[in-house]
Formats: C-alpha cells, structure tokens, sequence
C-alpha cells in the first residue's frame, strides 16, 4: 500500500496552490515527516496534471536465478 493516498496529496497539493500556504507549513499541518515529499508532489503535478500524483505499483524485476528456478 502506498504510504500516501491519491486524495491526500491531491488536498494537500491544492492547498498549496489555492491557499498560498508553504511545503513546511502543509508538512507539519499533515504530519508528514519532509517537506520535499511535498514539493516533490507539487512537481510532479506540474509536469504531468493530475496524473502525476496517482499512486503506481512498483515494476517487479527478477533475478536471473530465479527466473531458471520458474522454467526448470
């Protein structure tokens, strides 16, 4: 599970830009340890919209030997 929801950071993300109020001050408004993970947000938001701030399941990579243990 993703440590932050889709609809927490598309608030606190809003916040920022409705409200005028600063990474530092949403991070500690929301308990969130760093104000970086918030600014990361808010550009991720800028580059790609709304999307940007979906939670994405991590691409799973194998190692080679178990990938010979799977076909043998």
């Amino acid at each position: 599970m993703a440590k932050f929801s889709f609809e927490l950071k598309k608030k606190i993300v809003k916040e920022y830009f409705s409200a005028g109020i600063g990474s530092t001050s949403l991070a500690k408004k929301y308990n969130i340890k760093s104000r970086t993970t918030i600014l990361n947000w808010i550009h991720m938001y800028n580059a790609f919209g709304i999307k940007g701030l979906i939670v994405r399941k991590p691409i799973k990579v194998y190692s080679g030997n178990y990938k010979r243990k799977v076909l043998h």
